[in-house]
């Protein structure tokens, strides 16, 4: 007994040490990825008068308890069961293109006796990004999405685009 209390105690440990990790991966590829567009921008100002536009991409599903999520984005208890499950929109979320690539693994916030379920990738379909996790929760907890988000995917006749060349975008976190 002694030993599996010991036992979850040290998976318990390393849990938090690498979802800290995690979340200090994620500060630091937002702060790199600001820095860079900064640079960026400043660079392509002074070299033309009429620097090209930044692709910016929107950011949803990033709820308050996953490790990217944060102010403004809503607590994920909140959207449960409000949304759906549809496999239509858990195959699009699926299908998005990497954006953003994090060695640190994602854990159920809900269910944490789960486990890991993925990692904190951040992928997109070029105009909206989402944690490469959100399919998870939107087939396990039907999860609720803004409804300009599920309208856009509609839009797309629920098929994501192929083939998209990410670039130095720029993520609206707002």
């Amino acid at each position: 007994m002694l030993e599996t209390i010991s036992s979850l105690i040290i998976l318990v440990v390393a849990g938090v040490c690498c979802t800290m990790a995690s979340i200090f991966v994620v500060l630091l590829v937002r702060e790199m990825l600001k820095t860079q567009n900064d640079k960026t921008t400043t660079e392509e100002a002074s070299a033309s008068p009429e620097p090209d536009a930044t692709h910016v991409v929107k950011a949803v599903g990033f709820y308050r308890e996953m490790e990217q999520g944060e102010e403004p984005h809503p607590p994920m208890h909140e959207a449960i069961s409000r949304g759906t499950d549809s496999p239509q929109l858990v195959a699009y979320l699926q299908a998005g293109e990497l954006l953003v690539m994090s060695p640190g693994p994602v854990a159920d916030p809900i269910q944490p006796e789960k486990g890991f379920i993925g990692m904190m990738h951040i992928v997109t379909d070029g105009t909206y990004c989402w944690p490469d996790s959100l399919a998870y929760f939107v087939e396990n907890y039907a999860v609720e999405l803004p409804g300009s988000f599920i309208q856009h995917i509609a839009a797309q006749d629920w098929t994501a685009p192929e083939g998209i060349e990410v670039g130095d975008w720029e993520i609206d976190w707002s």
